[in-house]
């Protein structure tokens, strides 16, 4: 099943001793589902529940087994990612975001359609601290979604257009 949010949080702690004894990179997705307050309102949250079953399936099968996926809370999801670069996690995250945006739930009659956008960071650009990783993920993830969701946005993109 799916890691909760204290799980990941004491992974992160072993993940990050790793990384300092090795020197890998710790890269960051945090990903929300997009409107998912709208299809609980109209579908039911027999519904919402579905698509949250969904998008971790969806996660959990694009992971590698050292990785880490989990529920953070609501409608939004941590993946971490080992020895994995801002740009490689950024790759992995337009694809996840695409094979979702394929995926459709029948319910009856009616498909829902549903979008996520992500946010990427990684230990390079920020640190091996997780909750400095998670506002850094947290941030990009905001402005894909003020920038029309459906999208990846990486913290590093995301500050160099800030500075612009």
């Amino acid at each position: 099943g799916t890691l909760n949010r204290r799980r990941i949080e004491e992974d992160a702690l072993r993940l990050r001793a790793r990384c300092m004894r090795t020197g890998e990179t710790l890269a960051i997705m945090m990903i929300d589902i997009d409107f998912f307050k709208t299809i609980n309102d109209r579908y039911g949250h027999p519904a919402g529940d579905k698509v949250l079953c969904s998008l971790a399936e969806i996660a959990q099968n694009s992971i590698r087994p050292d990785d880490y996926f989990a529920r953070y809370g609501g409608e939004e999801f941590c993946m971490l990612l080992t020895a994995t670069t801002e740009k490689e996690a950024f790759e992995l995250a337009e694809r996840l975001r695409l094979a979702f945006a394929e995926f459709t739930l029948t319910l009856g009659k009616d498909r829902i359609n549903v979008t996520v956008s992500i946010g990427v960071a990684d230990s390079n650009d920020i640190g091996l601290v997780f909750e400095d990783l998670v506002t850094a993920a947290d941030q990009a993830l905001y402005r894909a979604k003020q920038k029309g969701r459906n999208q990846v946005i990486t913290y590093s993109s995301m500050r160099a257009n800030d500075t612009l």
